[in-house]
């Protein structure tokens, strides 16, 4: 069980094992949603919500139905991300660009509603037993998380073990908040009410944003997880995404709590995580140590990462957030599921 304040630093590969796409797919399904080109005055490529969407940001913003600027900022983002590191990446070398902005925020609502939607997570409401496929997400770190989360738990008892955890997640989707949700109605039996408030007691922030709020979490601008949104909510869900200088400012991010958060948990768990200094800043900003009265233990997924960078990573954390080599189990031998069970009573007992 979760005893010890712990902290979980969420990246892409961690979605990816739910089928959602890694950084790099996602920049090719932004490229192709960006790919807006016509023949013959019809469109023949790209996303056509997209462009419905510019429709409605032109008339919004400019008060004028000219979508010109914004597909000319979106062949800009199409043919310049293949030299990005991410999405996020470019929005940043491009802010103060309104209209670039808001149609990389537009893809990227677009894109991650329709991974949602084609993961292992995305419940088909048609089907005659609407539950979450469980049985497709054995090869995940969903459910070793959630043994630990519940070893020897009782419903009452999930209030407590939630508070004791805070997600820091770099990611656009809803992966967590859909999996604890449904998981809870299942293991438990309860109703969806129920389960609603005891996820309450769970601190999750979204660094960038996220696609909207789910319908149980709130009634205003949500939208199911892998739903489909009109241009006119694609439009509103777009505002909700952030750039790297909007999700670090005090004055419109959490980034505050963040860093609170971070410094005083007792263990931290990198899963499919990259490690870009972009994102390293976020929680180790301000030189953040850790404030814990004992040494804070360290444990992350490399996948990928070769061990002189795995090195280098080491040092980097030691100088941003004073973190001692020792503490730090940095794997590029395990993916975000196999992490569980090889530091299982590690990540267990304080």
């Amino acid at each position: 069980m979760i005893r010890s304040p712990t902290a979980l630093i969420i990246g892409a590969g961690a979605s990816k094992e739910f089928g959602l796409p890694t950084g790099d797919e996602l920049k090719q399904q932004i490229a192709r949603a960006l790919d807006i080109r016509y023949d013959l005055l019809t469109q023949s490529t790209g996303a056509r919500l997209i462009k419905s969407a510019f429709t409605v940001a032109a008339e919004k913003q400019t008060g004028s139905l000219d979508i010109g600027p914004y597909l000319s900022q979106a062949h800009r983002i199409r043919g310049a991300l293949l030299q990005a590191i991410s999405i996020d990446n470019l929005l940043d070398a491009h802010k103060g660009n309104n209209a670039l902005e808001l149609c990389g925020k537009l893809a990227i609502a677009i894109s991650i509603l329709s991974a949602e939607r084609n993961s292992n997570l995305w419940i088909d409401a048609r089907a005659r037993e609407s539950r979450l496929p469980f049985e497709h997400l054995k090869k995940s770190w969903a459910i070793p998380f959630w043994q630990i989360l519940t070893e020897n738990c009782e419903f009452s008892d999930l209030p407590d073990r939630l508070a004791r955890i805070t997600v820091i997640t770099f990611n656009y989707d809803r992966c967590i908040e859909h999996f604890l949700y449904e998981s809870i109605q299942n293991y438990f039996g309860v109703e969806p009410d129920a389960a609603a408030r005891v996820l309450e007691c769970l601190t999750i922030f979204h660094v960038y944003g996220r696609v909207g709020p789910l319908p149980w979490q709130c009634a205003i601008d949500s939208i199911p997880y892998g739903g489909e949104p009109s241009p006119e909510q694609l439009f509103r869900l777009a505002l909700g995404i952030r750039t790297f200088t909007e999700g670090t400012d005090p004055k419109t991010s959490d980034i505050r709590s963040i860093r609170q958060r971070y410094a005083s948990a007792e263990k931290v768990l990198f899963l499919g995580f990259g490690f870009h200094r972009l994102n390293l800043e976020v929680f180790c900003g301000d030189n953040n140590p850790h404030i814990g009265g004992g040494p804070v233990r360290y444990y992350a997924t490399a996948t990928g990462i070769s061990n002189s960078d795995c090195d280098a990573i080491k040092r980097e954390l030691g100088q941003l957030c004073e973190i001692r080599a020792e503490y730090f189990e940095i794997r590029n031998d395990l993916y975000c599921h196999q992490i569980f069970s090889e530091y299982w009573r590690s990540l267990t007992w304080s």
